[in-house]
């Protein structure tokens, strides 16, 4: 605990810095982008926005689970399939006899 009493506070996050000046224009303190910019910045955070939320173990977890339920599923039907088979070669023998 502090004995001055202050609160320790946090830095800011860092920005990165504008990828050229001739790419933006300012206006009276205010950044203006072009619509390719906007376009391209839109594509990047959803980008990162979708790779963050791959990263999550929630979603890697159920993500892992619907996985292995449809590889179940497709060890059932070929299963079935087999004793499908299976059968037919069964009965066939059965009505040569």
């Amino acid at each position: 605990m502090e004995k001055s009493g202050f609160i320790k506070q946090q830095k800011p996050p860092q920005l990165l810095p504008p990828e050229s000046d001739s790419e933006q224009k300012r206006l009276d303190g205010m950044k203006i982008c072009t619509l390719e910019q906007r376009r391209r910045n839109l594509s990047k955070m959803h980008q990162r926005t979708q790779r963050l939320y791959e990263q999550l173990e929630e979603v890697k977890h159920r993500k892992a689970l619907k996985s292995r339920q449809e590889d179940y599923a497709k060890n059932r039907l070929k299963a079935k399939e087999f004793h499908k088979k299976t059968l037919q070669k069964l009965r066939a023998k059965q009505t040569q006899q």
